[in-house]
């Protein structure tokens, strides 16, 4: 008798113990797997917009990557392809537009007018995992772009021979590397000066989501690719009309 109830002792003091032990639910990767108390990392969407030149520079100029980069709904065939040795750009800083950061982050459009083919494009850029893709392209007319009067200027600067002329500040201040790659200035006057088709040297034009229309500067630039093309254009507003004041050709 004192046996049987040393034993029943005993299995009421092994139920008490077994209370305090953590109840262990059984899970389809592990049936008696843990429940771990984890605390889950929230990542935020950001973007370094300094990223965005290099990447449209490559986007312009090679195919394999445009196709890499853009919704699939877009028909690459539709997409501008640089035939030139380099990039026209249109910025209103009188800094080095590769100086400086574009304002934004997720979303970056920007106007190439095609003056090859008489076309003007809108690309809208996004910036998602970590890296900018083309999310929707489209045609637009030239009284849409963000800065369509100076590009109207520029279209008569290009194909008038005598508007030209009359729209260049003389001597106009020329800035180039000499032999020994230092910077030295020259001036041409009105008689040494040459007319140029300067939308045809460019062939197309990119206009960056920063245009300040009030500015009154317009600085062209040429950014070459895979070679040492650096030109720059400056043109200044003077009395309400646009004059070129400046060329500049660090190009090695």
């Amino acid at each position: 008798m004192k046996q049987l109830l040393l034993l029943l002792f005993l299995s009421f003091l092994s139920c008490k113990s077994d209370d305090k032990k953590p109840l262990l639910l059984p899970t389809k990767q592990n049936d008696f797997a843990p429940t771990l108390n984890i605390k889950k990392e929230t990542k935020t969407a950001t973007s370094d917009s300094s990223t965005f030149v290099p990447f449209l520079e490559k986007f312009l100029v090679e195919r394999a990557f445009q196709e890499e980069r853009t919704n699939k709904t877009i028909s690459v065939e539709e997409l501008f392809q640089s035939e030139k040795g380099f990039i026209p750009f249109l910025h209103t800083d009188t800094l080095s537009l590769f100086e400086t950061k574009l304002e934004g982050t997720l979303k970056q459009d920007i106007a190439l007018v095609d003056f090859d083919r008489n076309e003007n494009w809108l690309y809208e850029f996004e910036h998602n995992e970590d890296e900018w893709t083309l999310k929707n392209l489209k045609k637009i007319n030239k009284r849409n772009l963000s800065d369509k009067e100076f590009i109207s200027f520029l279209i008569l600067f290009s194909n008038d021979s005598v508007f030209q002329k009359k729209h260049i500040v003389f001597p106009l201040n020329r800035k180039m590397l000499d032999n020994d790659y230092e910077v030295v200035s020259e001036k041409t006057t009105l008689e040494q000066w040459k007319y140029f088709n300067l939308n045809q040297e460019m062939g197309s034009l990119v206009l960056l989501p920063n245009i300040k229309k009030r500015n009154a500067f317009r600085n062209i630039y040429y950014r070459g690719k895979y070679n040492g093309i650096w030109v720059k254009y400056t043109f200044q507003k003077i009395k309400n009309e646009w004059f070129l004041i400046k060329t500049e050709d660090y190009s090695t």
